[in-house]
C-alpha cells in the first residue's frame, strides 16, 4: 500500500478474501499514510479465506480514513483493524449483515 491513495467509488463483489486490504507490517511502523477509501460498496466477501473483512487494515497509517462505504454480507468482519492498525479514522459507513465469528467492528491486540 502506497501513501496518498484515494480508493473511491468502486463496486467490490464476489470475493474469496477481503474487499479492500490497506497496509502491511504487523504492528510495525508502516510507509503507508494519508489514505482515504471513501464511498465504495463491497458485498459478498470472504467467500473463501478466513481473517478477514470487508474493510482490512494492517499497521500504522497516520492521517488516514474510511469514509462513506457500504459494507454489505460479509462473512466475517465489516472493518477489521488488525495488529498494529493505528492513526484511521472511521465515519459514515453502513454495516449490513456483516456476521459470522468475531465483532462488526473489530480491532485486534489493542495498544
Amino acid at each position: 500500500m502506497r501513501a496518498n491513495t484515494l480508493i473511491a467509488h468502486n463496486d467490490i463483489a464476489n470475493t474469496p478474501y477481503t474487499g479492500n486490504f490497506r497496509g502491511w507490517g504487523w504492528g510495525a511502523a508502516s510507509y503507508s499514510e494519508n489514505n482515504q477509501v471513501n464511498s465504495n460498496y463491497v458485498s459478498d466477501v470472504m467467500q473463501t479465506l478466513y481473517d478477514g473483512g470487508s474493510f482490512y487494515t494492517l499497521s500504522e497509517q497516520s492521517n488516514s480514513w474510511v469514509i462513506g462505504n457500504y459494507f454489505k454480507d460479509s462473512c466475517l468482519h465489516g472493518i477489521y483493524w488488525d495488529e498494529g492498525t493505528a492513526y484511521y479514522t472511521a465515519v459514515s459507513n453502513v454495516l449490513d449483515n456483516c456476521t459470522g465469528v468475531g465483532q462488526y467492528l473489530d480491532r485486534q491486540h489493542p495498544q
